[in-house]
Formats: C-alpha cells, sequence, structure tokens
C-alpha cells in the first residue's frame, strides 16, 4: 500500500485533518504529522531559533511544536518508516485561493512536499459554515472534500505528477 503522510496548518486536532486521514486509510498507509496547535497564515515559515518536538498521539499520528513546513521535513525525515508516496495537506477551513495562497501553511505544506520531490497536494473548504450555517455543514462540506481528496490521491498514485507540479484544491 502506498505511504500517504497527511498535515495541514489547522492543527491535529482539527475536524479537517481527522475526516481526510480516515478517508485515506483505505488506500493507504495514513501518517499524520501536524502541528499541536492552529498555525494558519505562517506561510512557508521554518522554526530556527527553539528546538522541535513531537509527540506520538496514536498509532501513526503525530503532532509537533512547529509549522507546517517543519511537520513535511520532519515527517518525511524522521518520523515515517520509508518517503511517503504522496503527501496531501488538508482539509483547510477555509478557501486558499488568490492571495490567500502565499499565507496559507496547508498550501505550504505542499510546497515543501513538491520541492523534496514527492507528489503532494493541498485542499481546502470553503464551507457554509462561516455563514453560521452550523457544524452539521461543516462535517459534510469535510466528508466532500475528503472523498474528493481520496480520487485525487488514486489518479496520483496511478498516474504520478509532473516534476515540480503543486496542486491546490478547493472544493
Amino acid at each position: 500500500m502506498p505511504i500517504i503522510l497527511v498535515t495541514n496548518d489547522d492543527g491535529v486536532a482539527s475536524p479537517g485533518i481527522k475526516i481526510l486521514s480516515k478517508t485515506l486509510s483505505s488506500v493507504g498507509d495514513v501518517y499524520v504529522v501536524a502541528p499541536e496547535t492552529e498555525q494558519s497564515a505562517v506561510a512557508h515559515a521554518l522554526t530556527l531559533h527553539r528546538p522541535l518536538k513531537s509527540e506520538k498521539t496514536g498509532k501513526s499520528i503525530y503532532h509537533i511544536n512547529g509549522t507546517p513546513t517543519d511537520c513535511v521535513i520532519i515527517g518525511v525525515n524522521k518520523l515515517l518508516p520509508s518517503r511517503p508516496d504522496i503527501i496531501v495537506s488538508g482539509i483547510n477551513n477555509g478557501g486558499n485561493l488568490g492571495d490567500n495562497i502565499t499565507y496559507s501553511g496547508t498550501v505550504a505544506a505542499a510546497i515543501e512536499g513538491t520541492l523534496l520531490g514527492i507528489p503532494s497536494f493541498a485542499i481546502s473548504l470553503v464551507t457554509e459554515y462561516q455563514n453560521n450555517n452550523g457544524p452539521r455543514k461543516l462535517t459534510a462540506g469535510f466528508n466532500s472534500a475528503a472523498d474528493c481528496a481520496k480520487e485525487i490521491v488514486i489518479k496520483i498514485i496511478e498516474s504520478g505528477l509532473p516534476k515540480d507540479t503543486l496542486l491546490n484544491i478547493k472544493r
């Protein structure tokens, strides 16, 4: 089975990453390596002036006291049993479009994966929840986005991505 690294910028406890990792577990061995707390809008920042710590919180779940980019680097180089076949970053709660792409830690994690030569994509969700329609709509939106991500993972595993290609998907 392919090895899938899942990360985000909303933190290891976010509903988006939980739904995404559960959905992707049917197509590969999923490892979650995500920030211990929300790291939205940190862009492609690296932690340089303090020690980084990882903690295993589940069978294949780790959190790091750093940025999404830190999570990809540590996940790929230290935590996973071998190099991942694909990196999926998300599901971000909110769209990462236009100027927001430059600030998004979720997109930055996918960029880091691409720089490491690993097929990678970011997925985000513009939710009705943001318009005060409640958590029920949010969960339905995340499930739909996770199903979309699963289809994309299958296609990328089967066919690959062109070198130096990054996908940023909004659902």
